[in-house]
């Protein structure tokens, strides 16, 4: 099982959790995070 490092409180813009399976999910506000994931923060505008 994995180990929960946190919940997130607030959030600006998009943040998407990859796993080491490679899927993918949007966060939101009150979702738990966990070790081992990598989360990366998505730009607003891309060019």
């Amino acid at each position: 099982m994995a180990l929960s490092i946190g919940t997130i409180k607030e959030i600006k813009g998009l943040v998407i959790a990859k796993g080491m399976q490679g899927e993918e999910r949007v966060l939101k506000v009150g979702d738990t995070l966990f070790l081992r994931i990598r989360y990366v923060p998505l730009e607003q505008t891309r060019k």
